[in-house]
Formats: C-alpha cells, structure tokens, sequence
C-alpha cells in the first residue's frame, strides 16, 4: 500500500503539471495514470504466482525463466534490477499500450509529444487499442502520416518497479530474453527528447546480452531460432533504410510538392516489389503486415531504433566488452547536446 500510495502521489504531481498545459493533455494524463495505477494495484508476487499453480506449463516456465535472465543482467551486462521484475501482472489483453506514430507527409521527421519526467519522445501511447485509433485517425485528418501497433513493454525509467505482464509470457524465448535486458537499460542512460539515442542505446545493450546469454546457454533450439529472427531482422532494417535514403533525397530536394507525392508513391511501389522479390532474405521472420498502408511514419519507427545501434555497439568492442566503461561513456555523451552526440556516433 505504501508504494502504491507514492505512486499515486507521483502521478498527481506529474498530472498537475499537464492539468495546467492544456485539457487534451489533461485527458490524455487521466487514462495514462489509470492505466499506470491499475498495472501497480494489480500486481502479485512472482513466487506466489508460480506456487498457485495456475498457469500453464509454457507461461510458468516463461515466469521461472525471469529469475535466471535478471541475475545474468546484473553480473554479465552490470544492469541494476533494483527490485523490479519480482510481481507479476496478468493483463488480460494482448498488449500493455498501443503506440502511436506518425510523421510528416514530406519529411522523416516524426512527430514528438512532451511530458513531465520523460521529456519528447517519438510515440504516444495508450493503454486501450479504440483510443489509440482514434488519436492516429486524427492525426491523419491533420495530414500526418501515422500507424499503430500494440506493445508488450515499457520502462518507467525506475520511477516505478515495473512489473512482469502477461504481455511477456507469450514471446519466443530470445525476445523475452532480450525484453528484460532493453528494458532495464533504459533506466541506466535516459536522455530528454531524443528517442533515437535512448532506444538505439538500450537496443544496443539488448543485442550484446542476447550474445553473451548464447555463449553460456547454447544449444537451445528456441534460442536458435531467436537468433535466426534477429539476424533476418537486422537484414530488412538494412532494407528499410536503403530507401529510407532514397526518401531524404527526395524530400529535400527543390522539386513541387505534388512533385514530391508522385515520386514518394512510386519509391513506396518500389520499395513494396523489391520486398517480394527478396522476402526469402528475411525468413522466418514475415513483414507482410509491415507493408500495408506504408508510409513515413512507419519508415521513422524503424530507424528510430536501430539507426544508431552499430556506433553503439562499436563503443561496447572499444570497451573490450566492459559494460561498467560503456555506460560511463554513454553517459558522457548523455551531457552533450543532441547534435555533439549524433556527430560523434555518426563518427562510428
């Protein structure tokens, strides 16, 4: 109770905040703090969840895995667990919030939304799907290109200690893995407004554990296959941003608008026939999905984590792998302005 009434206490004084900004943040901070506040009064402690015998084999292993995959986050990547992942939250919904996306028709430059703590990030999430909708229909009405999708995780950057969700459970095995170690990153490096270095980073952080895991835990063939899906997926990042090139270009150059819409349908056509060609590339991984309705918002998501991984992971090498030096670094970056530390990772 003692937690729970901080966190209803953090929540007013952040809500206040928003309150006062305008009524469509207020609205926004009320079901963001419900949600929030459901999530903390709805936990149980993973112990007494798998001692109820409740859950089915695959989840209440998934649930027994956690133990194992935050002690190895401590001693093999040195992030601090500090309490969080010990609860557990049955959901009762496929995703935890809904994201939202969206950027400008003729530019990638996603669209930020500010907040108290957290500062400007690219996405604004909501935890139930019909609102989510409604808000990216919106934003399209407003001439934004956007999407939607459902996620099973998110940091409170340690202000809270963020639960187990059911979301988890249902993961192939190297994804859950790697949830545990991107998430707990986030509240080693976080930095206000700039999405791109605090994902990229805890990407980052993600992949060199899912490495690192492997070499101590190999031979498992879920394991394998995770790995597989992380390597086809790093292939159609690699993909996207190939014409995520070809549509900088030609959105800065000096030709019309109506110019501009023409050639952007065409790359997207393109873009759409060059997949299909070269799906076989990507197994098994599928991105059908990813194609339809494609537009800028979606080629935005894409590079917002991954653009910067390889700098990232290059600083991890430089380190010889000491994850303590590597994080001094980061967060030495951390202090610059956003345009010193994207000059210095572009270096990389």
């Amino acid at each position: 109770m003692q937690v729970l009434n901080c966190a209803i206490r953090n929540l007013f004084l952040a809500g206040t905040v928003l309150l006062l900004a305008s009524c469509e943040q207020a609205a926004y901070f009320q079901q963001a703090a419900e949600g929030q506040l459901d999530i903390l009064a709805s936990q149980q402690p993973v112990d007494e969840v798998l001692a109820s015998g409740k859950l089915k084999e695959g989840p209440r292993k998934r649930l027994e895995l956690s133990k194992e995959v935050l002690a190895f986050a401590e001693s093999e990547l040195a992030l601090s667990v500090d309490g969080r992942y010990q609860n557990f939250v049955d959901l009762k919904r496929p995703a935890v919030v809904w994201n939202v996306f969206a950027s400008e028709e003729l530019a990638l430059k996603p669209k930020t939304w500010c907040y108290p703590i957290v500062g400007c990030v690219a996405y604004r999430g909501f935890f139930d799907k019909a609102t989510a909708a409604a808000n990216m229909r919106n934003l399209r009405k407003e001439g934004y290109d956007t999407f939607y999708g459902g996620v099973s995780a998110y940091s409170t950057l340690g202000y809270f200690r963020d639960p187990i969700l059911s979301t988890f459970l249902f993961m192939n095995e190297g994804a859950y893995i790697a949830l545990f170690f991107h998430e707990l990153a986030h509240s080693v490096v976080y930095v206000e407004n700039d999405s791109a270095f605090n994902e990229s980073f805890a990407t980052a952080v993600e992949q060199e554990g899912l490495q690192r895991w492997d070499k101590t835990h190999g031979g498992s063939k879920l394991l394998t296959k995770s790995r597989q899906r992380q390597k086809a997926h790093r292939k159609f990042v690699a993909f996207v941003q190939k014409y995520q090139k070809r549509l900088r270009k030609l959105y800065a150059s000096n030709v019309s608008d109506d110019s501009k819409r023409s050639k952007k349908a065409a790359l997207f056509n393109a873009m759409r026939s060059d997949y299909k060609r070269n799906k076989s590339r990507f197994k098994p991984n599928s991105y059908d999905h990813w194609f339809k309705d494609l537009n800028n918002a979606k080629i935005v998501s894409i590079g917002t984590y991954n653009d910067l991984v390889p700098a990232f992971t290059k600083m991890i090498r430089a380190r010889g792998g000491d994850m303590d030096a590597f994080y001094e670094d980061v967060k030495a970056l951390a202090k610059l302005s956003k345009s010193e530390r994207l000059a210095k990772l572009k270096k990389l």
